[in-house]
This record gives C-alpha cells, sequence and structure tokens, in this order.
C-alpha cells in the first residue's frame, strides 16, 4: 500500500519528496495523460527535466525543498473509499493530486561564492508553467531569485514550453556569466548605506504601492499589504545597514509559509527589482 501522504495540523503548505510526488495522482485534461496545452507534463516530469539539463552541462546541484499547497491539493476518493474511513489524516499518497507544486535547485558555480549560488526557480500551477533563474541568498531556506530572467506558458512572458526548456538551457550554458554579473548588482546595494529614515521612507513607498494595487487596480506592487506588515513585525532595522540587507531582509519573509505559492516567484522577482532600482 502506498505511504499515507498528510499536511501538517494548521498548516497551508506541506514539503514533498520527489519520489513521493512521482507516486501521486496525474493530473489529465479530456482526453491526454497530460495536464493540458499550458503544462504538457506532470509535476514531477518537469522537475526531472530542468534536473537532466543541469546535468547535461556537468553541473552539480542541489534539489531544494518541493513545497505542495493544501487549497490546490485534492483527494481522489470514491465514496466507498470514504465510507471505509480514508480521510485528511489517512490518505494513501497515490490518492492526493497536487495542483501547485513550486521548488528551486541551486546550481553550483565554477567559482562558488559562500552563501550564494545560481539556482532555477520551479512553479508547476492551474495556470501552466513558469520557471524563475538567477542569484539564490541562502536566508532562510528562501525561494527568492534574483533577477529578472522569468518566462512562463502563461501571463506576460507566455511562451511554448519547448522553447522555454531552450532559453532555460542557453541560461544554464552561460551561468557563470550571468552569475557575475548578479554579484555587481549585489556589491552595489553592499555599497549603499540606509538608515531607519530611508527604511520608514522605503516601508511608507511600498505601503502605498501595495494599497493602489489592492483597492485602487494600480501598477503591480512588489509585495502586498499582508507580506510587508510581516516583514515590518519581523525585520530588526538594527540589523539593516545597506539596501542588500534590507533586500534579505525581505527574501526570509518571501516563502510558501508567509506568501501564497502562488505569487512567490513574481513576488521575488519584483522585490530584487525594486530594490536595484534604488541603487541604479
Amino acid at each position: 500500500m502506498s505511504e499515507v501522504f498528510v499536511f501538517p495540523k494548521t498548516a497551508k503548505v506541506a514539503t514533498i519528496g520527489l519520489e513521493t510526488l512521482k507516486q501521486s495522482s496525474m493530473i489529465r485534461s479530456a482526453g491526454s495523460n497530460n495536464p493540458g496545452i499550458s503544462r504538457p507534463l506532470q509535476s514531477w516530469e518537469l522537475i526531472e527535466r530542468v534536473r537532466e539539463m543541469i546535468e547535461l552541462n556537468k553541473r552539480p546541484y542541489d534539489q531544494k525543498d518541493i513545497w505542495v499547497e493544501l487549497r490546490a491539493s485534492n483527494r481522489i476518493l470514491t465514496q466507498q473509499e470514504m465510507a471505509n474511513g480514508l480521510n485528511e489524516t489517512n490518505t494513501p499518497i497515490d490518492k492526493w493530486m497536487f495542483d501547485h507544486v513550486l521548488t528551486k535547485i541551486d546550481i553550483v558555480p565554477k567559482k562558488v561564492v559562500e552563501g550564494l549560488s545560481p539556482a532555477v526557480a520551479i512553479s508547476f500551477n492551474q495556470r501552466g508553467i513558469q520557471i524563475t533563474w538567477g542569484m539564490n541568498v541562502f536566508v532562510c531556506q528562501n525561494l527568492c531569485i534574483y533577477g529578472e530572467n522569468q518566462i512562463s506558458t502563461y501571463g506576460p512572458q507566455k511562451m511554448p514550453f519547448i522553447k522555454q526548456l531552450n532559453v532555460l538551457s542557453d541560461w544554464i550554458n552561460n551561468i557563470d556569466h550571468k552569475f557575475k554579473a548578479d554579484q555587481e548588482i549585489m556589491k552595489r546595494m553592499q555599497d549603499v548605506p540606509v538608515n531607519e529614515d530611508w527604511i520608514r521612507e522605503t516601508v511608507g513607498d511600498l505601503y502605498i504601492k501595495a494599497i493602489n494595487r489592492a483597492y485602487k487596480k494600480g501598477l503591480p506592487a512588489p509585495v502586498n499589504t499582508s507580506t510587508l506588515s510581516t516583514l515590518v513585525q519581523k525585520m530588526n532595522t538594527e540589523d539593516i545597514s545597506s539596501v542588500w540587507d534590507f533586500y534579505n531582509a525581505g527574501t526570509a519573509i518571501i516563502k510558501p509559509e508567509n506568501v501564497v505559492l502562488d505569487d512567490v516567484l513574481d513576488t521575488t522577482i519584483a522585490w530584487g527589482m525594486y530594490l536595484a532600482e534604488k541603487v541604479a
């Protein structure tokens, strides 16, 4: 019998191993074994495909946590199985279907830098497939990717899945050049000092942008009011002496426990771009 999968009590998200994920129920579209045009393979197949691309370039890598979300997960049970007592605490993994899966893969660069690495983040969701890549900072197991490299099978960056793979392959081939460029921007952010007045002014600007987005349908904001409130409550201003410190305070918050899975990758990109403009 398959192992039992359970979301932790009161948790909205959970982590799952790749081999366990592969035992879960397939998502199928009408007349096909695939989830649909915008995601032409299963979540575990997508993760394995990206890992194969990294391996082809002879790059060591580290598979990070794979996240699934309770609200986008379903237990596929018959009436008889429910009558026999299967519930959210004892459902086998092969009876679970996960419609949103999020993960990150850290890649080892040729020149190792402590606390940093190039990384690929992958979102398999109801809209399709989203992939981001760039520099990751090792802060609180976050999923933050610095930069603006983002492609998907839906939305403004929409492109066919095969083309997505070609673009990602090109980035992996040139990973060290991009990693060096990201570090140069990081250095500029480290060199710009900030004080409490700057932090208050920046938080105020972020609140205005978030409120305009939420209530006035304005331009997309780097973070929403909920995420910003969590940041303000948890950050220690005494530890923030540069723009880079402020960036890292945000990356410690922008992770699945605090941000809806659908928004994690978009938020990480927007957060980094907003602060990069401060030192442009």
